[in-house]
């Protein structure tokens, strides 16, 4: 339900998301890892994995010639004579890597703010990660390849950098999801962490291929698909409208009868299903972003209720 203008916090529009004191309000949430570590040391639990040194006890395991003096439990060997060696939780570096999508539908219809609210996300991702101490990646995706893709960054100071860098992009060009993360994946070899940032309005085989093709290439992938109430429920002011592609440039006059609605309402519905039902069935963690709700709810409610963040 859209919020009224007298019940709204200041800061919780999609345009103020990248303030710092809505930023703060991410400060205890963190990117919730499902694989997607690399060799780097880190703070991200791998799973049944150990490793010599930490700050996490895991378990004792045999001492064997050649094993470092230092990672002997000595207290152990004075109880039981018996040498052992202590081994920690093993904790790898996650990088996140946050691919938008700027094609043209991303700005249609203009109001809905598609765009701006993935902007908004996208910062509010980086900032947690980047606070995890986890690198963060950004890079604007359509049919023609990636573009803005930022350096890695490792700092929240380089915050405004990735906020920048998407403002700087206006949507245009063709939905094509395979091809744009193809464009990408050509472009890093530093699997981690990938959001998907879009309104996946594309035939269902594209996005399938392309986040099959992310997880094949090592990426623990998670999907937000932005939508708007202009995209939600066609205008009922008037019955005769003139419908534009903002990708092919074709035109056509439609007279926007109920029955037209409804027929529209269900082939969102089915939309929408579809993808959610493929990627729960490929553990994908998948959700559907409101640019009607307030960004904290996205940040703080909707997220984590998805499993993408904890």
């Amino acid at each position: 339900m859209p919020r009224s203008a007298s019940t709204a916090e200041p800061l919780d529009t999609w345009n103020q998301a990248s303030s710092p004191a809505f930023l703060r309000r991410l400060d205890r949430l963190r990117i919730n890892v499902r694989g997607g570590t690399n060799h780097h040391p880190g703070s991200n639990p791998v799973a049944n994995a150990t490793q010599d040194s930490g700050l996490e006890f895991s378990k004792h395991r045999t001492y064997v010639p050649g094993d470092d003096l230092r990672h002997i439990d000595w207290n152990a060997l004075a109880r039981h004579d018996s040498k052992l060696v202590k081994t920690f939780r093993a904790e790898r570096e996650a990088p996140l890597h946050i691919l938008i999508d700027t094609s043209a539908s991303m700005g249609a219809p203009s109001d809905d703010g598609k765009l701006r609210a993935a902007a908004a996300l996208a910062t509010g991702l980086a900032y947690i990660s980047l606070r995890n101490r986890d690198p963060v990646r950004v890079a604007a995706f359509d049919r023609e390849g990636a573009h803005n893709v930022a350096p890695l960054l490792r700092h929240p100071h380089r915050l405004q950098h990735i906020a920048d860098g998407i403002a700087s992009r206006r949507p245009s060009g063709a939905t094509d999801l395979e091809a744009g993360l193809e464009a990408y994946l050509r472009l890093t070899r530093l699997p981690g962490i990938a959001v998907v940032i879009s309104d996946f309005l594309v035939p269902a085989d594209n996005y399938r291929r392309a986040l099959r093709r992310m997880q094949a290439s090592g990426y623990a992938v998670s999907a937000l698909r932005v939508i708007g109430a202009g995209e939600k429920e066609p205008s009922s002011s008037t019955r005769r409208i003139r419908l534009y592609d903002v990708e092919s440039h074709q035109e056509r006059i439609v007279d926007l009868t109920a029955a037209h609605r409804e027929r529209y309402r269900r082939a969102l519905a089915q939309h929408l299903d579809e993808l959610r039902s493929w990627c729960d069935s490929t553990a994908i963690p998948f959700c559907v972003i409101d640019t009607d709700l307030p960004p904290s709810a996205a940040m703080t409610l909707a997220l984590p209720r998805a499993g993408i963040l904890r």
